[in-house]
């Protein structure tokens, strides 16, 4: 396991970890690049050697460090790939063409990042919504995948939903941390069916053990 973090803005960098207290230097499988290095990758990229990431599983950086293009390439590479900025006003995880934190820089440098390096230091597994909502990052998800289903329906009372509707809901992480086989099931035949207006009964269900779901994340 290794986890980098790119920082081309080195003064704010110093200002959050000496408010939060993050200790870099107790995970070996974790290192900053240095400005030099940097430097030496932004050559390489340009260039298309991108032997510096070949033994990276995780790369941190500011989104400034590089351009949309480059953005590019480092998705091409298949990493766990973690953009901080200031400039980022809302947190947002893509898992496609890699899987991709958005985050703002304060969310960032905060305990948040403790735990997910923690987690890989004892379990050695790459949890990055850990980054966006700390511990409880399983309880956040169904609380969001609950709202969003509300929203849905809500938008569309009185309609038929389609396969694609909940495509835009129900994500590979979403089913991936639930608990309920049931739960599973429903949120296949929804992607593969859709939802004919009037069926309460599915609908009924799929809330309920969500809500089982959620009760079972708080307790």
């Amino acid at each position: 396991m290794r986890v980098i973090l790119i920082e081309d803005r080195i003064v704010r960098k110093d200002l959050f970890l000496s408010r939060s207290e993050i200790d870099f230097t107790k995970y070996d499988f974790f290192r900053e690049v240095s400005p030099m290095e940097f430097t030496q990758l932004k050559s390489d990229l340009k260039t298309g050697d991108l032997s510096f990431f070949k033994d990276c599983d995780v790369i941190l950086t500011h989104k400034s460090a590089f351009t949309l293009n480059e953005q590019d390439v480092l998705s091409a590479l298949g990493k766990s790939v973690v953009y901080f900025s200031g400039g980022i006003s809302q947190s947002f995880y893509l898992e496609f063409p890699s899987p991709t934190l958005h985050i703002n820089s304060s969310e960032f440098y905060s305990s948040n990042l403790v735990h997910f390096l923690e987690r890989i230091a004892t379990t050695g597994e790459i949890e990055m919504l850990i980054l966006q909502f700390g511990d409880k990052w399983k309880l956040n998800l169904l609380l969001n995948l609950r709202d969003k289903l509300k929203q849905l329906f809500y938008r569309n009372e009185g309609k038929d939903l389609y396969p694609e509707d909940f495509d835009l809901v129900f994500n590979n992480k979403i089913v991936s941390i639930v608990e309920s086989e049931k739960l599973k099931r429903d949120m296949l035949q929804l992607q593969k069916q859709g939802l004919s207006s009037g069926d309460d009964v599915l609908l009924c269900d799929v809330f309920s053990e969500i809500n089982n779901e959620v009760m079972s994340q708080i307790l």
